[in-house]
C-alpha cells in the first residue's frame, strides 16, 4: 500500500513528465511559428525548434533515445525539407548510419558473448603493463588512434565506448575519477 507522500510524489512525477513532453512538442511543432531574427527563415526556425525539442526529448528519457529521434523525423516531415519517405531514405540510407547500426549490432553481440570482457582482462593482466601505468595509458590512447586510421573512426568509438566502461569498472575506477576523465 502506498503512503500519501508516495502517491503525491508519483503524481508530481507524472505531471512533471507530461509538462516536459509538452515543452518538447512545443519546440518540435510550435517553434516554427515564432518569427526569427532577420537572416533566419521560418524553415530555419522550424529546424532549430526540432533540434532543441530533440535534445529536450533525449534529456527527458535518457534510457530510451529512440522515440524522441523518431518524433523529430516526423516533425521534420512537416517542414519544407521533404516528404516522410524522403526523410527516412536520407536518414537511414546514409552509409554512416548503416555502418553505425551494423557496428552496434556486431559489438552488442560481442558484448553478449563477453568478448569485450575477455579483451579487457587481457589488457589489464598484460605482462608489459604491470607496474607501468603510463605505458598502459599510452596504449589506451595511441591504440585507438591507429585503429581509427585502419577502420572507420565511428566503429572504433562504438567499440571503445563499450570496452572502456568495462575496463575502468574492472580496474576499480568510478564515475568522476580524474584518471577516467
Amino acid at each position: 500500500m502506498m503512503t500519501t507522500a508516495a502517491k503525491k510524489n508519483e503524481t508530481h512525477s507524472t505531471v512533471s513528465y507530461v509538462f516536459k513532453i509538452a515543452i518538447m512538442l512545443f519546440f518540435m511543432f510550435g517553434f516554427r511559428f515564432i518569427p526569427g531574427p532577420e537572416p533566419i527563415t521560418s524553415y530555419g526556425m522550424a529546424v532549430i525548434g526540432i533540434f532543441i525539442g530533440l535534445v529536450i526529448g533525449w534529456m527527458i528519457s535518457p534510457t530510451n533515445l529512440v522515440w524522441p529521434a523518431l518524433l523529430s523525423l516526423i516533425a521534420l516531415a512537416t517542414t519544407e525539407y521533404g516528404t516522410a519517405s524522403q526523410i527516412m531514405a536520407k536518414s537511414f540510407g546514409h552509409d554512416v548510419i548503416v555502418l553505425c547500426l551494423v557496428g552496434m549490432f556486431i559489438i552488442g553481440a560481442l558484448n553478449q558473448a563477453d568478448v569485450s570482457e575477455w579483451f579487457v582482462v587481457k589488457i589489464i593482466t598484460a605482462k608489459f603493463a604491470k607496474g607501468r601505468p603510463w605505458l598502459l595509458t599510452a596504449i589506451l590512447v595511441i591504440g585507438p588512434f591507429f585503429a581509427s586510421i585502419l577502420l572507420r573512426p565511428i566503429l572504433v568509438i562504438i567499440l571503445l565506448a563499450a570496452m572502456y566502461g568495462k575496463l575502468f569498472k574492472m580496474a576499480g575506477y568510478e564515475r568522476g575519477d580524474k584518471y577516467v576523465t
